[in-house]
């Protein structure tokens, strides 16, 4: 009887060892993916700020390229016109801003220089 107390006891103690040793795996477990949770999540803020910043970027240029193209045209449109009122003999009409469109239509090219 006394062998068969002796034996239970130690399986106890084995049991209550290995106990242990689980909970302390799974602490440590806790705690490592508590950590590589936090490290995600501030990556995420970091790859979320850099798009967006680079999305921006993406806004602006796409903005200087198409008022470029704007101004371009609206300088070609105003050329036509005046051609067009020679063509006819007619006094051309008066040219708005000249400069301004020669301005704007360097800007593509510069645009496209720097890509």
């Amino acid at each position: 009887m006394f062998n068969v107390v002796s034996i239970s006891e130690e399986l106890l103690a084995k049991l209550r060892h290995e106990t242990d040793l689980l909970m302390s795996d799974r602490l440590m477990t806790r705690d490592v993916l508590a950590a590589r949770i936090k490290e995600l999540g501030e990556k995420r803020d970091e790859e979320l700020s850099r798009v967006e910043q680079w999305a921006q970027q993406q806004k602006t240029l796409i903005d200087e390229i198409f008022s470029a193209l704007v101004s371009e045209t609206e300088a070609d449109l105003q050329r036509n016109e005046q051609n067009l009122a020679r063509m006819k003999g007619e006094a051309p009409p008066p040219a708005k801003d000249v400069a301004a469109g020669k301005a704007a239509s360097a800007a593509p090219r510069q645009l496209r220089a720097a890509e």
